[in-house]
C-alpha cells in the first residue's frame, strides 16, 4: 500500500495528534447491527477511545497497535447480525474532532460466544450434510448449515464456540476428506440453496413459507400449487400473486424437503421455464392459512429435469448420449448443439436430478469422459440447432426458436445461413 498516494486522498480529513492511536476500519456491518452493540464487542478486548459509526462501517480508535491486531484477530470475519464483519487498520491513521470515549453499554451476553461461518469443500455429493455438521458439534453449537444446490461437494456451516476460527481450522482440516476454511465474503450464498440443518434455533414444527417466483408463467394456479407441494409436504395455506406465490407448509423440515423435490423442475415440459422454489426470507409475515380446494393433478406427480452434456466427442453420435439417460426415464426433449460437444436433455424421471447427474457424469464416452449436470434453462430461451443424421444417410439441420417474440439479428442469420450451406 503506497502510504504517500494515501495521506493526497485524505488530505481533507484531521490527523491525529496523538501518535499512538490507532484507527481501526469495520464494514460490512449488519443493518440490524446497532453501535451500542460494537461499542460493546470491542470493549471486550480492546480500551476503546472512541467510535465514529457510519451506515454499515465504523472507524474505531484504540490506544496503540498490538490492540488494534488484538481486536483483529478476535473479531475479523466474525458473523454479527447475520453476516460477517471485517476488520482491519485504517491508513492513514486519523480521527475526527472532538472525539468523545463512548460509553460502555450494559452487558449483552449473546454477543461473547465467537460465532463463525465456515466453507467446507471436498464433500462425497452422497453424504448427507448432517455428517458434516456433526464434525463441528465438539467445538460449539451449529446454528445452520448449508448444502450449494448445484454444487453439492462444498457448503456452510455457522458455528456458535468459545473457540476462535484457527483453533476449529486446524483441527478439522482434512478430517474425513473434507477441507475447512474460514468463509468472510458478505455475499456467500448467490444460488438456492438445501439440505438446511436447522439446531435450537426454531421449533421443528413451526410453520414455514415458500418463495415460488414466476408462478403465472407456469399456469399453475392456488389448487394445482397445492397439490404440487403436498406431495412432499403438510399444506396449510397458499397465496398466489400477479408473479409469485407463497406456499405455507406445517414445518420448515417439510419445507427443506420441498425445495429439495422442486426447485429446478419443470412442470410444463422444457418450454416453459422451471419451478424456482425457496425458502422465504421473511417468513413470519408471509405467512398464509388459506388452503384452496386440491385439484388432482397426476401430470405434475413425476419430476421433469433438465441436463446439460457437456465434453461429448464430435465423432459419437448423439443417440448414444441419449441411450445413457434412458436407463433413468422417458426422454421429453433432446438437442445437440451446432459444435457438436455440448446438448441438452430433457427426463421425466422418478429419479431426483442428483442421482442421474451423480451416476452420469464422468462416463467415458468415445475416448471422452462426459460432463453432466442440472440446468434451469429451457429449451426455447435460445436459438439451438441440432445436426442428425437422416435414414439416407444425408445430415440434416433443425432449428429450435422460441415460438413467441421471435427476434434474431442481422448477424444470427448470417451466421446460419453459412451453417446451412456448409451442409
Amino acid at each position: 500500500r503506497d502510504d504517500a498516494v494515501h495521506r493526497k486522498s485524505q488530505a481533507g480529513l484531521k490527523i491525529s495528534s496523538n501518535k499512538s492511536l490507532v484507527s481501526l476500519l469495520l464494514s460490512n456491518i449488519s443493518p440490524n447491527v446497532k453501535a451500542s452493540d460494537i461499542i460493546y464487542l470491542l470493549s471486550l478486548y480492546v480500551d476503546l477511545q472512541g467510535l465514529s459509526y457510519r451506515d454499515q462501517y465504523a472507524y474505531a480508535y484504540v490506544p496503540n497497535r498490538s490492540q488494534a491486531t488484538f481486536a483483529i484477530r478476535e473479531l475479523n470475519f466474525r458473523v454479527i447480525g447475520g453476516q460477517p464483519i471485517q476488520v482491519r487498520i485504517a491508513y492513514p491513521f486519523y480521527v475526527t474532532a472532538n472525539i468523545a470515549k463512548p460509553t460502555i453499554p450494559r452487558e449483552r451476553p449473546w454477543l461473547k460466544p465467537y460465532c463463525w461461518r465456515f466453507l467446507v469443500s471436498n464433500i462425497h455429493p452422497e453424504e448427507p450434510l448432517k455428517q458434516v455438521t456433526d464434525l463441528f458439534r465438539r467445538f460449539g453449537r451449529p446454528i445452520f448449515s448449508f448444502r450449494n444446490a448445484t454444487k453439492p461437494s462444498s457448503g456452510w456451516v455457522l458455528l456458535e464456540t468459545d473457540h476462535h476460527w484457527t483453533t476449529i481450522t486446524e483441527k478439522l482440516n482434512k478430517k474425513g476428506g473434507v477441507i475447512v476454511t474460514i468463509c468472510g465474503d458478505a455475499d456467500f450464498n448467490p444460488f438456492v440453496v438445501d439440505d438446511q440443518v436447522v439446531e435450537e434455533k426454531r421449533p421443528a414444527e413451526v410453520p414455514t413459507s415458500l418463495y415460488v417466483s414466476k408462478a403465472s408463467t407456469l399456469s399453475l394456479d392456488a389448487s394445482d400449487l397445492a397439490y404440487l407441494f403436498g406431495l412432499y409436504a403438510e399444506v396449510v395455506g397458499v397465496h398466489i400473486n400477479r408473479d409469485y406465490a407463497f406456499v405455507t407448509v406445517k414445518s420448515q423440515s417439510q419445507a427443506v424437503q420441498a425445495v429439495h423435490e422442486l426447485n429446478g423442475r419443470f412442470v410444463g415440459g422444457p418450454t416453459l421455464p422451471p419451478l424456482e422454489v425457496s425458502l422465504s426470507k421473511d417468513t413470519g409475515s408471509n405467512l398464509c392459512f388459506d388452503l384452496p380446494p386440491i385439484r388432482e393433478r397426476p401430470d405434475l406427480s413425476e419430476p421433469i429435469w433438465g441436463f446439460v452434456v457437456k465434453n461429448i466427442d464430435p465423432e459419437v453420435p448423439f443417440e448414444q448420449v441419449r441411450q445413457l439417460f434412458l436407463r433413468f426415464g422417458t426422454i421429453c426433449w433432446s438437442v445437440r448443439h451446432a459444435n457438436r460437444t455440448y446438448g441438452s436433455v430433457f427426463l421425466q424421471t422418478s429419479h431426483h436430478w442428483r442421482t442421474v447427474g451423480t451416476k452420469l457424469d464422468g462416463v467415458k464416452l468415445g475416448g471422452h469422459r462426459l460432463s453432466v449436470f442440472q440446468s434451469m434453462r429451457f429449451s426455447c430461451t435460445d436459438v439451438m440447432t441440432q445436426v442428425t443424421t437422416c435414414c439416407n444417410g444425408s445430415r440434416g439441420v433443425f432449428v429450435c426458436m422460441r415460438p413467441v417474440d421471435l427476434v434474431i439479428r442481422r448477424t444470427m442469420m448470417e451466421n446460419y445461413r453459412l451453417l446451412f450451406e456448409s451442409f
